[in-house]
């Protein structure tokens, strides 16, 4: 069985001719915080695509509030490569510290469900000691990935179990290791939210009531995000709607959620 890693800027340089055959796949960090950004990031993705490694991209919260929340959720989404298979929120002291036990439940949701709006599968990486004290047991993710080392399991059910931080791979060197321990497969990981879209029925239509022109930009964005095309019209009192290409039930799911969001009006066609 080949390793299943996560990587940071902490890692350096890795010889991926000797790391990449041994990898089903890496987790890569892009940011920590809206503020720091993972400078090894690019490298690694452009290797691990070199040597047909899928990977994932995951981002170190420390939002003080649910908005900043948000706008981390959106400067981590601009900065990952879009062929990552999924995304992570990484909730542990630090972000605690930044964000106060009363908001941090609500904060890692608003930023999980921003990045879920945008087509994204996303999973939540918490610090075993924090799942239950401080309510994240009630965030809703894609999966769960909970870090207990020393041989012990974690106490609570997920998807993956970082099991070491002192494991080796050759080529890497010293690195966190993981373990899938939950009902969802190997292939559920590395099959990207869009492929799993590409397998739906591509018959959906989807046409938007009328919004500001000033919105254009985030809808666009929305719209890219999903991999889907549409074409826009303006109305001449000088509001804006859009009428989607075929798209598929995924695709239009996460379109619907978008737009029930915004509390805006549409039809399915």
């Amino acid at each position: 069985m080949r390793h299943i890693v996560d990587i940071s800027k902490w890692n350096g340089n890795i010889n991926w001719d000797v790391a990449a055959p041994q990898l089903d796949l890496a987790i890569c960090r892009v940011q920590y915080g809206s503020n720091k950004i993972d400078e090894w990031y690019q490298r690694y993705v452009a290797k691990l695509e070199q040597h047909g490694v899928p990977h994932a991209a995951y981002a170190y919260g420390c939002y003080i509030s649910v908005n900043d929340a948000i706008v981390e959720a959106d400067d981590f989404m601009a900065r990952t490569s879009p062929n990552a298979k999924f995304l992570v929120l990484d909730v542990e002291d630090d972000t605690l510290q930044s964000c106060g036990e009363n908001n941090l439940a609500k904060a890692s949701q608003a930023f999980i469900d921003r990045c879920k709006s945008r087509g994204w599968k996303v999973g939540l990486y918490v610090s075993h000691h924090m799942y239950n004290k401080y309510g994240l047991n009630g965030v809703k993710a894609d999966f769960l990935w909970i870090p207990r080392y020393g041989g012990n399991k974690p106490s609570y059910p997920c998807d993956i179990w970082q099991y070491t931080e002192t494991g080796n791979v050759p080529g890497i060197g010293k690195c966190d290791l993981n373990s899938l321990i939950g009902n969802k497969s190997l292939s559920w990981f590395t099959e990207s939210a869009t492929q799993e879209s590409a397998q739906a029925s591509t018959q959906n239509i989807i046409q938007s009531g009328a919004f500001s022109p000033y919105e254009t930009p985030d809808v666009m964005g929305a719209l890219t995000s999903l991999k889907m095309t549409a074409n826009f019209f303006l109305k001449p009192n000088g509001e804006t709607y859009f009428i989607s290409e075929p798209t598929s039930d995924a695709q239009l799911k996460a379109m619907k959620e978008y737009l029930d969001r915004k509390d805006w009006w549409y039809e399915v066609k």
